[in-house]
């Protein structure tokens, strides 16, 4: 069965916001709000969440903090395909990465950084994109001991959040959105078809179903060693794989921290 796992966080785009819950999330005004978390989901039932679920999630938009529509804005305004640019800041080189994590954007990375030798800094402002090339750029990052930002206004969600931790010192922003979420599994035409042809019997059914789950715990034990090897904690998994795909789990500054994924202090 043919498939490709990548990211569908431009999904996310003008979807609902739902709050993670007190004390992690709530609208409270100035600059306390940017240090808060949130969850956004589409505006339409998840599978598996019934009718009242969905009427409380959705009722639950109103303590969105206004950052988060900020980031989400600013991270889908890079394009189809990431661009990297070069610019001074306070006088360090720093790489502006912005846009979606196309499938060539890792090789892009490894030409720009030594192109504009030496860089400081990556600063990402994406949606996301391909997972496999997401994780091929933090690798390269960490190789080069890159350091990693995300700055106020701007996102980096799914794919990105992936690229983001190989950054040797990160840092997120109050304001700044840095979102993840379970990978989704973009089948091709073929593998929809062998999928119907597969559900002829009980017996093809459940092999069909084993095959899929076994490829998933590969997939996780993958992103597991990926995020050790980065040093984050393993609870960054927990809110990963417990985020549905077409969710958007923002972290707030007190878990960005907690889980190592801010390294800056």
């Amino acid at each position: 069965m043919q498939a490709r796992v990548q990211s569908i966080a431009g999904a996310v785009l003008g979807c609902s916001i739902m709050a993670m819950g007190a004390p992690a999330f709530s609208q409270s005004g100035g600059d306390r709000a940017l240090e808060l978390g949130a969850q956004v989901c589409g505006g339409v039932k998840l599978p598996f969440e019934t009718e009242p679920e969905f009427r409380a999630r959705m009722e639950r938009e109103v303590n969105t903090p206004s950052w988060v529509y900020a980031a989400e804005r600013a991270m889908f305004e890079g394009g189809d395909r990431m661009s990297f640019t070069p610019r001074m800041e306070n006088g360090q080189k720093i790489l502006m990465a912005s846009g979606t994590i196309d499938d060539g954007a890792a090789e892009r990375l490894r030409s720009s950084l030594r192109a504009n030798s030496p860089i400081g800094e990556v600063w990402f402002n994406s949606p996301g994109g391909n997972s496999r090339v997401g994780t091929e750029m933090g690798e390269i990052l960490r190789s080069e001991m890159i350091a990693t930002r995300v700055r106020k206004g701007h996102g980096c969600a799914s794919a990105c959040s992936t690229a983001f931790i190989g950054g040797i010192i990160r840092e997120v922003e109050p304001g700044a959105g840095y979102g993840v979420h379970m990978y989704s599994t973009q089948l091709s035409d073929d593998a929809v078809d062998y999928l119907r042809s597969s559900m002829v019997d009980k017996a093809s059914a459940q092999s069909t179903y084993n095959t899929a789950q076994q490829r998933g715990a590969e997939g996780a034990a993958v992103r597991a060693e990926y995020v050790l090897k980065m040093g984050v904690s393993t609870k960054w998994l927990g809110v990963w794989s417990r985020t549905n795909p077409g969710c958007m789990t923002y972290m707030s500054q007190q878990e960005l921290r907690d889980l190592f994924v801010d390294n800056s202090d």
